[in-house]
């Protein structure tokens, strides 16, 4: 024997299991949509991540390439300031070895 109710129960089970099913649907369709947000923003970190690794190694590059450009210059220049100091000392007494200072002080500039 039913009840006279049981039609409006039925009713109301399938609604319920209707409402239950589309808001679950909602929760995956949202939980699925923030997933993938952060992954595209995790993509977009990593990206800026790698152009700042990637400017800091060529500033660093063009930092030790000014270090040994300015120990080279240095040295060199210690040399011309050496071979000029000893071309004036010996010009009065060897003008021959005065010149080979210069021809030295020539040679060293041109590197």
């Amino acid at each position: 024997m039913r009840f006279p109710y049981s039609a409006w129960w039925d009713r109301g089970a399938q609604f319920l299991w209707a409402t239950l099913f589309v808001a679950l649907m909602g929760v995956v369709v949202r939980s699925r949509r923030d997933y993938t947000k952060a992954l595209v923003e995790r993509a977009r970190q990593l990206e800026t991540e790698r152009d700042q690794q990637t400017r800091l190694a060529a500033a660093a590059e063009r930092a030790r390439i000014a270090r040994e450009m300015h120990d080279i210059i240095g040295h060199n220049l210690s040399v011309i300031t050496g071979l000029a100091d000893g071309g004036a000392y010996t010009s009065k007494k060897s003008p021959e070895r005065a010149a080979q200072a210069l021809e030295g002080i020539a040679t060293t500039s041109r590197q």
